[in-house]
């Protein structure tokens, strides 16, 4: 809060605001009530009328006879009654530009053991007994998470770099270091422009993979952007080059209640064939208690949708959250890689050589599933610390088409198929349908409390029933954060139990500690224990199974 009240007077809103976000996510504590108050002002201060006064409601709703509500309310009247984002015009010199650095370096040891009794009932009389002890983990996870930042009144540049060293002790194959971000981008104020080079994360125009490339846009005004990217998708592991670039319209509109779209087209090649070729929209609406988002992804090499998804939430006057979402997608993605498993062992070129582009394209279509799911809810406080909530969980995934591929003998040399009865140069490769998995259900339940037994401390607890073919479950969980000074002590403890209708029982029990300790502003230090006890018992077999793991790290954060 010293901070906040420093960045303010320097003017500089946008890290004030940002600071406040950071206080208002930790659990309820003697400042949560003033920053609540104050994140109005500031985003009033920078223009942001429609999120100040969603902020100013959230303030009155949570405390209605708080301290600060008079003076809350009093800046609520005053706003404008639209909802138009006010921009101040620019300076005419940019003054001296700041360059901030942050980020955080970490690393994280983790080990495990397991100890697995197997009874099998062999005959009426006879039981084999086993035992297996092994020690399943000993990994040294390092990330770094680095940031640079310079900014006028004019531009700003940004330099970010992450990535992540995965050191396994026991099988040195499953090592590995990933690069999952490395770019700068700089926005122009003046001009209107905003570009990104390097090594990204998706960001909308159709784009689903981390990617090498490029993304700029340009503003033709304060409400319309037009935005082009080119790049090759990163799958780490892959020896598939994938190159896209595709291009979009954005509709940002000024004022809330107003539904802004974003219209993208994009081509994807793989090795050279023509993998995706993509049309879609997002939607994204606002008005302080609606906040939804929509995306619509048709593909026209495959003639069908690839995603379908719509999200949204609504906060009541009461302070009612509610929320949905529903997600159509096939899984995997449509593209010409689906296609290997029509016939194994062969390379995406052999077997587009050997039939062609259409048939291939035919063929990954079938093998790709459709998953779908469809989640609401609500969480409700019933007090100022004393929440509750419930939602509903129904997911789907519908079987693939049966596939058959006649590859010339001569392209594979072996045939491990069958010889094809209409041409007995070819081999044979038939693909079983993968099987549906039929309507999974889950409803769960949740309460949670603040200042539970100490203050700042936080309680949580959750239930859940499974019904899906084949088996039904439930699962329950206790929690509990507690905060003593600069330590921070989390305990879980989890129940899972499960019925097949073969007569399949399975009872997880896991109990787990976190301890975490914060030394002077920027370094943390953090352990954690943990036990899973599993039973599992079948008609001819049953195993008992332990599990003990454990992770110690440290985390320097710098700014």
């Amino acid at each position: 809060m010293e901070d906040v009240q420093r960045l303010i007077a320097e003017k500089n809103y946008v890290t004030a605001i940002n600071h406040l976000n950071r206080i208002l996510s930790f659990p309820a504590n003697e400042q949560t009530q003033s920053a609540q108050a104050l994140i109005g002002e500031v985003r009033e201060m920078n223009g942001e009328i429609a999120k100040a006064r969603a902020e100013y409601e959230s303030y009155l709703k949570l405390y209605p006879n708080g301290l600060e509500a008079a003076r809350v309310r009093e800046h609520l009247a005053k706003l404008p009654k639209g909802e138009v984002r006010v921009r101040k015009p620019l300076p005419k010199e940019a003054g001296p530009a700041q360059w901030t650095t942050f980020g955080n370096i970490s690393t994280t040891y983790y080990g495990g053991s397991s100890l697995i009794d197997t009874t099998t009932v062999l005959s009426t009389n006879t039981v084999s007994q086993s035992r297996l002890a092994t020690v399943d983990q000993k990994s040294l996870i390092t990330s770094i998470n680095l940031n640079a930042r310079r900014r006028d009144a004019f531009s700003d540049t940004r330099i970010v770099v992450r990535d992540t060293d995965n050191h396994d002790s026991l099988n040195s194959n499953r090592s590995y270091n990933r690069l999952y971000s490395a770019y700068i981008d700089h926005n122009d104020k003046r001009i209107g422009y905003y570009v990104r080079f390097g090594r990204q994360n998706p960001n909308g125009i159709g784009v689903f993979e981390r990617f090498d490339g490029a993304q700029v846009g340009y503003n033709l005004n304060p409400e319309w952007r037009l935005n082009a990217v080119y790049g090759d998708a990163v799958e780490f592991n892959s020896p598939y080059k994938r190159e896209f670039y595709g291009a979009s319209v954005d509709f940002l509109p000024e004022q809330s209640g107003v539904p802004g779209v974003s219209l993208y087209a994009l081509n994807q090649t793989l090795d050279g064939f023509e993998n995706r070729r993509a049309l879609g929209t997002e939607v994204r609406y606002f008005d302080g208690h609606i906040n939804a988002y929509g995306t619509l992804d048709y593909d026209v090499l495959y003639k069908d949708i690839n995603v379908a998804l719509l999200q949204g939430n609504y906060l009541s006057d009461a302070g009612t959250n509610y929320f949905a979402v529903y997600d159509r997608r096939r899984a995997p993605s449509f593209g010409l890689t689906n296609a290997l498993l029509a016939a194994p062992g062969l390379s995406l070129q052999q077997i587009i050589t050997a039939q062609g582009i259409a048939l291939t394209r035919d063929q990954a279509k079938a093998l790709a599933a459709i998953s779908s799911s469809l989640s609401f809810g609500f969480t409700h406080p019933l007090t100022q610390d004393l929440q509750v909530g419930a939602d509903y969980r129904l997911s789907e995934i519908t079987s693939t088409q049966p596939v058959t591929a006649s590859i010339p003998i001569s392209l594979i040399g072996t045939c491990v198929g069958t010889i094809d009865p209409t041409n007995v140069d070819n081999c044979l490769f038939d693909t079983a349908s993968q099987q549906a998995s039929g309507l999974n259900h889950a409803i769960s339940f949740q309460v949670s409390k603040n200042n539970l037994f100490v203050t700042n401390a936080v309680g949580i607890s959750s239930a859940s029933f499974i019904k899906a073919p084949g088996l039904s479950g439930q699962s329950y969980s206790l929690g509990y954060v507690l905060p003593i000074g600069q330590w921070r002590i989390d305990t879980n403890l989890r129940y899972y139990t499960q019925k097949d209708n073969l007569g399949t029982s399975l009872n997880r029990l896991s109990p787990n500690l976190r301890v975490s300790y914060q030394w002077r502003e920027s370094l943390f230090f953090d352990g954690e224990i943990g036990r899973e006890i599993a039973k599992t018992n079948g008609t001819t077999q049953s195993d008992r199974t332990k599990r003990d793991y454990f992770s110690a790290g440290v985390r320097w954060e710098f700014r």
